[in-house]
C-alpha cells in the first residue's frame, strides 16, 4: 500500500507541477513582480483535496490535506488553508511538512496582527529541534519570521540572536536584507549584545553599534570613532556599504560652524519656560569649551548665536530677518500656534522645532523637525510598558483638565488598538472624592451593596469582606506628585494593592523625597534620564545657578539636547537609522511626519526613591 500511496504522490506532484508551469505562461505581473492572484480555487488545490477525501489510508489522507493547503494558501485563499492545516494530525507529517505547517499557521496569524501566537508557534520545541536537521531555505524562513515578529514584539534582543543564527548560513542574495534587520535590532537594544557570535561579521555591526550609541554629545567625537573602526574592520560589509546614519555623520563633521538663530518667549506667560530652554541650551555650549580656551573643542560649535524673544516681535517679521540674515540653523518657536504659523512661512533653513508639528501640513520635503515634551507620547509608552509585562485589561484615571484628557485619551487608543481591553475611563477633579472614584470604577460600592440586600434578606448580619472587580490587571494613573500621594495608598484599602501601576514622569518632582514618595512605592513611571541622575555635574551647575523647579529640569533638558540635535537635523531627517541617546531620552525620527519620537527611561518607586528598572 505504501508503494502504491508513494506512486500516486509522485504522479500528483508531477501533474501539479505542469498545471503549474502551463498558468504560470499565462499569468499576469503586478509592479513588484509578485504574481496576480485569482479569485477562482486552482484545480491544483481542488485535485488534492479531492484525494484527501478518497484516500483510504490517515497518512495518505493527511499528506494531501497539507498539499492543499499549501496550494490553497500560495493562491491567496488563506483561511480556506488555515483550516485544512489545523485540522489534519501533523504527526502523521514527516518533519519538513510539519516545519513548513508550522511557519504556515504561524504567518497566517501574523497578517492578521496575533503577532504573540504567531511567535508561540515558532518556539516550538520540536520546532527548535527539527531546525537543527533541516535544509537551510526553511531555518531561512523560520530566522526571518522569528526577527520580524521579535522586532514588532519589542524583543530586541531576541531579534539580534536570530540575525546573528541567519547571518551564519544565509547565501548572498539573503545578507542584504538580515543585515538591514540586524541593525536595526542593534540600533533599538538598551544593552548591547557581548561575543560569541554565530557569525563572522556580527562582531564588526556590534561595534559600528556602540559608536552609533556614542550620539550624546558631539558629532565630531562620534565621526573620529567611526574613523577607527573603519581601520580596524577594513573587510567589513558595512564599510562598503554603512547605514544611512554614517554616511551622513561625514558629511555633517566636516561642515563649517554654524549660525544659530534662537526663537524663545523670554518675556509674557510662557517667559519662565523658554528662559529655562536657554539656559539648558548655553550650559550645553558653555561645556563644549575646554577650561581656559577662547576656541571651543568642538569643531560645530556655533560660530555666532542671535536670539529672539517670539513673545516681543511679531513671528513674521522674524521670519524675514532669518531671510536676511542667512542663518545656518534655526532653533523653535516653542509656542504650539507659533510652530504651525512659522512652518507655514519658514525659511530654506533646516530647523528643530521645540513643539508638535502641525499634522495638517506636508513637511516631508521641508527642513524641519518637531520635538516636543508632549504627555501623549509617555502615555502611549505606559500602555506599551503594561502591554508587554501581560496586562489585557486595564482601568485609566486621569485629572478632570486638557491635559489629563489629553494623557488618558492617548492611553486608551493605543490600549485598544493593541488589543487591550479598557474596563473604565474616570477622570477625577480637586473637589472629587477620590475614595468614592475608585470604590465606584473598582466596584467595591456594588460588592457592599449585594452584601447589604443578602442581609436584608436573611435578616441577620453576615461576616463579610468586600471584593473589588476581578477583571482589572493593571491602572493607568496621570497625576502630579500630590495627586498620586492621595489616591495610590486607597488602592490598598480597596483591596487593590496588587494591580500594577503605570504612569507618565509627571508622577515624580525630580528631586528625591523618601518620606513624602514613600506613598508611591510600586508605581512605575517613564522619564527623563536627565531627572534621574542627581549626579550629573551639568545638571547640579544649572540647578544651584536657577533654583530649577520640576518644570524647569525638564525645560533645561529639552535645551540642552537642542544644542546637540540643532547639528544632527539632516542625519535624523533623512537617514531612519538614526538614534540619538540624549538627557531626553532616546530620540528618533517617526516613520510618519516630522516629529521627533521620544522614548524615556523606566523607573520604579522603592522605598520612596525613584530608581531604574529594567529598560
Amino acid at each position: 500500500m505504501k508503494n502504491t500511496f508513494a506512486f500516486r504522490l509522485i504522479a500528483i506532484v508531477f501533474s501539479a507541477l505542469i498545471l503549474f508551469t502551463l498558468g504560470s505562461c499565462g499569468s499576469t505581473q503586478t509592479t513588484d513582480n509578485r504574481t496576480t492572484l485569482s479569485n477562482e480555487p486552482s484545480e491544483e488545490a481542488l485535485r488534492y483535496e479531492h484525494l484527501a477525501n478518497i484516500a483510504s489510508e490517515e497518512t495518505e489522507r493527511a499528506v494531501y490535506q497539507y498539499l492543499a493547503a499549501l496550494s490553497w494558501y500560495e493562491e491567496g485563499f488563506h483561511d480556506r488553508a488555515f483550516f485544512l492545516l489545523r485540522n489534519l494530525n501533523p504527526e502523521l507529517l514527516d518533519q519538513q511538512q510539519r516545519l513548513t505547517r508550522q511557519l504556515t499557521l504561524a504567518d497566517y496569524h501574523r497578517e492578521r496582527g496575533e503577532l504573540a501566537v504567531a511567535l508561540d508557534l515558532l518556539d516550538r520545541d520540536w520546532v527548535q529541534a527539527g531546525l537543527r536537521t533541516t535544509d537551510n531555505d526553511l531555518k531561512s524562513r523560520w530566522a526571518g519570521a522569528t526577527a520580524e515578529l521579535s522586532l514588532l514584539l519589542g524583543d530586541y534582543a531576541r531579534a539580534f540572536r536570530v540575525y546573528d543564527f541567519a547571518l551564519s548560513f544565509a547565501d548572498t542574495a539573503e545578507r542584504a536584507q538580515l543585515r538591514n534587520g540586524l541593525w536595526k535590532s542593534l540600533t533599538l537594544i538598551d544593552t548591547l549584545p557581548r561575543a560569541p557570535f554565530a557569525s563572522s561579521e556580527t562582531e564588526g555591526w556590534v561595534a559600528l553599534a556602540q559608536i552609533n550609541n556614542q550620539s550624546t554629545g558631539r558629532v565630531t567625537d562620534q565621526y573620529l570613532a567611526y574613523l577607527l573602526w573603519q581601520d580596524s574592520y577594513y573587510n567589513h560589509p558595512a564599510r562598503l556599504n554603512p547605514p544611512a546614519s554614517f554616511t551622513l555623520l561625514e558629511q555633517i563633521a566636516t561642515d563649517d560652524r554654524p549660525r544659530v538663530a534662537i526663537l524663545l518667549p523670554l518675556s509674557g506667560d510662557l517667559a519662565a519656560a523658554g528662559n529655562a530652554i536657554l539656559d539648558g541650551y548655553m550650559a550645553a555650549r558653555a561645556n563644549s569649551y575646554q577650561s581656559g580656551n577662547t576656541e571651543p573643542a568642538d569643531p560645530l560649535a556655533p560660530s555666532d548665536i542671535e536670539i529672539f524673544d517670539t513673545n516681543a516681535s511679531n513671528i513674521t517679521s522674524i521670519v524675514r530677518q532669518l531671510h536676511e540674515k542667512e542663518f545656518d540653523l534655526v532653533i523653535g518657536p516653542l509656542d504650539r500656534n507659533l510652530v504651525a504659523t512659522y512652518v507655514e512661512i519658514m525659511p530654506d533653513v533646516p530647523t528643530l522645532a521645540l513643539n508638535s508639528l502641525p499634522e495638517a501640513l506636508d513637511l516631508r520635503e521641508k527642513p524641519v523637525l518637531g520635538l516636543s515634551l508632549n504627555v501623549e507620547q509617555e502615555a502611549e509608552q505606559a500602555a506599551i510598558r503594561a502591554l508587554q509585562e501581560g496586562h489585557q485589561s486595564a482601568i485609566a484615571l486621569v485629572p478632570d483638565s486638557d491635559w489629563g484628557y489629553r494623557a488618558g485619551e492617548a492611553f486608551t487608543d493605543f490600549w485598544i488598538a493593541e488589543g487591550g481591553d479598557l474596563v473604565t475611563f474616570a477622570r477625577y477633579g480637586d473637589s472629587t472624592t477620590h475614595a468614592e472614584l475608585l470604590e465606584q470604577n473598582l466596584h467595591v460600592d456594588e460588592s457592599i451593596a449585594r452584601k447589604n440586600a443578602l442581609q436584608t434578606n436573611l435578616g441577620r448580619a453576615l461576616e463579610f469582606t468586600p471584593r473589588r472587580r476581578q477583571d482589572v490587571d493593571a491602572l493607568f494613573l496621570a497625576a502630579s506628585p500630590s495627586q498620586a500621594r492621595q489616591l495610590k495608598p486607597m488602592l490598598a484599602f480597596f483591596f487593590a494593592e496588587d494591580i500594577p501601576v503605570y504612569s507618565t514622569s509627571s508622577i515624580y518632582s525630580g528631586f528625591p523625597d523618601p518620606k513624602a514618595d514613600r506613598d508611591l512605592d510600586g508605581i512605575e513611571f517613564s522619564t527623563m534620564p536627565w531627572i534621574l541622575d542627581n549626579q550629573n555635574e551639568l545638571r547640579n551647575s544649572i540647578s544651584n545657578q536657577t533654583g530649577a523647579s520640576a518644570t524647569a529640569l525638564r525645560m533645561q533638558a529639552l535645551g540642552i539636547d537642542s544644542f546637540y540635535l540643532a547639528q544632527r537635523l539632516i542625519q535624523l531627517h533623512e537617514a531612519p537609522d538614526t538614534l540619538y541617546r540624549g538627557v531626553l531620552g532616546k530620540l528618533s525620527k517617526e516613520s510618519q511626519g516630522n516629529d521627533l519620537e521620544r522614548k524615556q527611561v523606566w523607573a520604579e518607586f522603592i522605598g520612596g526613591t525613584a530608581r531604574p528598572v529594567n529598560n
